[in-house]
């Protein structure tokens, strides 16, 4: 075997090693990239998770939040400090997973299990105070419009009383 052939097929070896080396990269990235939305997501959950167990955990809050639902002028001044705040962090929260999804890393039908979850609370007559009274963006309250009757689902407020 002459030289030159020896170094024309060293070339092609090192042009597949390359290659070879170009695609496990390239998968090696994009497994990196759902490992990482994935745990994001998981975070944003964590968030709703947070927000949900300190309020149904106090049954003072939980009192709070469902006369809120339905009333939230009944509450008085501390009362309805607590009730924006709880749900001001849950706006905040699904404003980050909606970022999210428009970013296309998370799916439509896990998108729609937040986007209807939260309309339906914030189609309640306190939900429709809180837009007033929370840092809330037309568009994320435009997405709430989507689902008007899920604030049915809240109706057993009005009969918990």
């Amino acid at each position: 075997m002459n030289l030159e052939l020896a170094a024309v097929i060293a070339e092609i070896v090192s042009a597949f090693a390359v290659v070879a080396t170009l695609i496990f990269l390239a998968i090696e990235l994009r497994n990196n990239r759902d490992a990482t939305r994935s745990s994001a997501l998981d975070s944003l959950a964590s968030g709703f998770n947070a927000t949900s167990a300190q309020i149904f955990s106090d049954p003072g809050l939980t009192d709070i939040w469902l006369k809120g639902m339905e009333d939230p002028e009944a509450l008085n001044e501390l009362e309805r400090t607590q009730l924006v705040l709880m749900v001001q962090s849950y706006v905040n929260t699904y404003t980050s997973v909606r970022k999210y999804h428009e970013s296309g890393a998370l799916p439509n039908d896990e998108w729609l299990v937040y986007s209807k979850g939260m309309a339906g609370f914030m189609n309640t007559p306190g939900g429709y105070w809180l837009r007033e009274n929370i840092a809330i963006t037309p568009s994320v309250i435009a997405e709430f419009d989507k689902y008007k009757e899920l604030g049915e689902r809240y109706a057993y407020v009005r009969q918990a009383k």
